[in-house]
């Protein structure tokens, strides 16, 4: 940007600066698209299609009410997860819930991709995500929003940066996108290990149910009160790399009301709230006093009978999801129970036998875990590099 430029608040660059519905109307399948905080990706993309439908009279009402972006708006999450940006660039009209606010910029003065650029910048999340109020839900009100301040350089020096940004950011996004395909056919290939693992139908099957042990519950409340404990939840599992990464130590008095099942080192945890997504691991270390979310099915096995490692691979093979599928129920938060879980077959061999088939997997599965945690490793200085990249256009350096 050369000279320092002075940074004006969004109050001063904007035409109209507001949020959606506060009151949410009746969805249905199908009607005119009604996007919420969970319809914008973190890519900026805007589902219409998926998102939630109304009926042409609410749509109409909202869309009186300032509820409706137009072309060249900015969406930026408010509420519960806030930051999130997506330029409006999509032909069908839209309303939007109040968890989105719409910025519109004064095009005399602000470019709308260079606004989008701004608005991701490092600067401008920290800023959002430090005035964040509320108890239940965080959340940024629209009058600090106002005051939320970006560098303003004149229209053409905001037009080099976003065609300096688009370039960069287009050959990043292709090395990000190869990245992400190595890593879909290495899961691929250990999917299809696991899959010619599990199909032989010569083997014996047994419910889980009966190879696995009764677990007990627990209330850290009360147990532990202002003593520490380890808290497993959902959030705890790396899908990627099916491992428990970095979960919770809490004093007692501060448990979630979930937070219920007795964990030992050994046990296998799996989600049961929405378990397409796979959130399966195995307990593989000794955590102080360690309680999991009752999210979780906990599965501890009777060593005589059934082998941990054994039943982990199983859990995460596609069999499974098969298995499953014709139980999930729920719409908007799919999920199964621990009865339903415990019900499915497992090939049943000898523990000698399983033993022999872990090693198996496992001689492919440490290769390619490797690979997926390097390749992952690789994205993430990628998308480090955006980071940076923003930040330093923020401060006039690029």
């Amino acid at each position: 940007m050369g000279k320092k430029v002075q940074l004006r608040t969004l109050l001063d660059c904007c035409d109209l600066i507001t949020d959606g519905a506060h009151k949410s109307p009746k969805t249905y399948d199908k009607g005119l698209p009604y996007v919420t905080v969970r319809d914008v990706n973190d890519d900026g993309d805007i589902d219409t299609i998926g998102c939630k439908k109304i009926n042409k009279i609410d749509f109409d009402l909202l869309a009186k009410g300032n509820c409706q972006p137009v072309k060249g708006d900015i969406l930026f999450s408010k509420d519960g997860t806030v930051g999130k940006v997506a330029l409006v660039d999509v032909q069908e009209p839209f309303v939007v819930l109040s968890s989105l606010a719409i910025l519109r910029p004064n095009k005399i003065i602000l470019n709308s991709n260079y606004f989008k650029y701004m608005m991701l910048s490092p600067n401008i999340q920290d800023e959002a995500i430090g005035l964040k109020t509320g108890a239940a839900i965080k959340r940024i009100v629209l009058k600090t929003i106002n005051l939320i301040r970006i560098p303003l350089p004149s229209l053409p020096e905001q037009q080099r940066i976003v065609t300096k940004l688009d370039g960069l950011f287009a050959k990043i996004n292709q090395a990000i996108g190869l990245l992400e395909d190595n890593i879909e056919h290495t899961q691929t290939l250990m999917g299809s290990v696991l899959d010619e693992e599990f199909s032989n139908s010569k083997n014996k099957l047994k419910p889980i149910k009966g190879l696995v042990l009764k677990t007990k519950t627990s209330s850290p409340k009360a147990e532990y009160l202002n003593n520490e404990f380890t808290y497993i939840d959902i959030s705890s599992v790396n899908k990627d790399i099916f491992q428990i990464e970095s979960p919770k130590v809490l004093l007692g008095i501060d448990a979630p009301s979930r937070a219920r099942k007795v964990v030992e080192k050994g046990d296998v945890v799996f989600a049961t709230t929405r378990p397409n997504l796979k959130n399966i691991a195995i307990v593989s270390e000794d955590y102080t006093n360690p309680i999991a979310s009752t999210g979780f099915c906990l599965l501890r096995t009777k060593k005589e009978l059934l082998n941990n490692e054994y039943l982990f691979y199983f859990l995460i093979s596609e069999k499974v999801q098969e298995y499953i599928q014709p139980f999930i129920k729920g719409a908007q938060y799919p999920a199964i129970s621990d009865k339903d879980l415990l019900s499915i077959e497992i090939p049943f061999l000898s523990i000698k036998k399983q033993e022999e088939s872990v090693n198996r997997i496992k001689s492919i599965f440490d290769v390619s875990n490797n690979l997926v945690a390097t390749q992952t490793q690789k994205l993430n200085h990628l998308k480090a590099l955006k980071s940076s990249l923003l930040d330093q256009a923020f401060k006039g350096e690029l």
